[in-house]
């Protein structure tokens, strides 16, 4: 490895921020009289006061949602690369297998990843006017927790950036090997795992419409980490989309509401990258018909 390559390693692992994540990863909130509050402020129970407030508010609750998305998507980031970093000898060590197996974890929003539990946490925010005000509470005591579970993760990012600007001007490279005027394949390998990485920055927080988010829940599509703002369906055109208006019939929506062959044409990407306009038409007629008797 030469130094120029373990500069970029420091730049992929540590430096590169996605604007559009970083931005919203803030430890302050707006309260109802148009302070800002600190989430992490010396006085937690006077901050959940606050939140208790907030929420009970169209802004608390949009700021909450955008909030905690952002948070939960730095989260994801900052653990794949100290992971990646921690495990560097190990040039096949694959970081998103490790960031994904949580099953010793009780279950819960706070403890899925990434995508699913930004789904759960989207359940939740949307069943908060139903809460019991001990549910309110745990929610927001959820909230703060996530909050300050990024501090922390960004704490020890600022120390291992630290090690391996050290590293970086001492003898030996990020192996411990002497530092090589030459690029060489160790280095090569040990790059699959940082753009891994950098592939999930590129990810952004989960902004899914609601509707679109039900497809996901029912497996019948999911996002496309190659093209932002497209959805990969899952298995057969038609059997996907009738999957996907049946969940969507389930959750009371009305069959104007349903998404049509026009509107969803840009949506939608497949490995033929064919949309008959048919196959969707034939699977919301199919669906309409067993589900209402038409």
């Amino acid at each position: 490895m030469t130094r120029e390559q373990g500069l970029n390693v420091i730049e992929k692992l540590f430096i590169y921020e996605n604007p559009y994540i970083y931005k919203r990863v803030k430890f302050f909130f707006i309260a109802p009289d148009g302070t800002y509050v600190s989430y992490l402020d010396d006085s937690p129970e006077e901050v959940k006061q606050h939140l208790l407030s907030f929420m009970e508010t169209d802004q608390g609750k949009a700021e909450i949602r955008i909030d905690v998305n952002s948070h939960i998507s730095a989260q994801d980031i900052y653990m794949r690369s100290q992971l990646v970093w921690r495990n560097r000898r190990n040039v096949r060590f694959e970081p998103r297998f490790k960031i994904d197996d949580r099953s010793n974890e009780p279950k819960g929003w706070r403890n899925l990843t990434f995508i699913s539990r930004v789904l759960c946490f989207e359940d939740s925010l949307a069943s908060y006017q139903q809460k019991t005000a001990i549910e309110k509470e745990q929610f927001i005591t959820d909230v703060l927790e996530v909050i300050h579970e990024t501090f922390s993760l960004h704490g020890e990012s600022r120390r291992l950036y630290s090690q391996a600007l050290r590293l970086l001007i001492g003898p030996k490279d990020f192996f411990g090997r002497p530092w090589n005027p030459t690029n060489d394949e160790f280095y090569n390998i040990f790059s699959t795992s940082m753009n891994d990485v950098l592939d999930a920055r590129n990810e952004q927080p989960a902004q899914i419409p609601d509707m679109y988010a039900i497809g996901i829940k029912a497996n019948a599509f999911r996002l496309d980490k190659s093209y932002p703002g497209k959805y990969l369906l899952i298995g057969n055109m038609q059997t996907a989309f009738r999957k996907w208006f049946d969940a969507l019939d389930k959750k009371e929506y009305k069959y104007s509401d349903f998404p049509m062959p026009a509107d969803i044409e840009n949506l939608f990407a497949t490995s033929d990258d064919k949309h008959s306009e048919s196959s969707i038409l034939d699977a919301y007629k199919k669906v309409r018909s067993e589900r209402s008797g038409y």
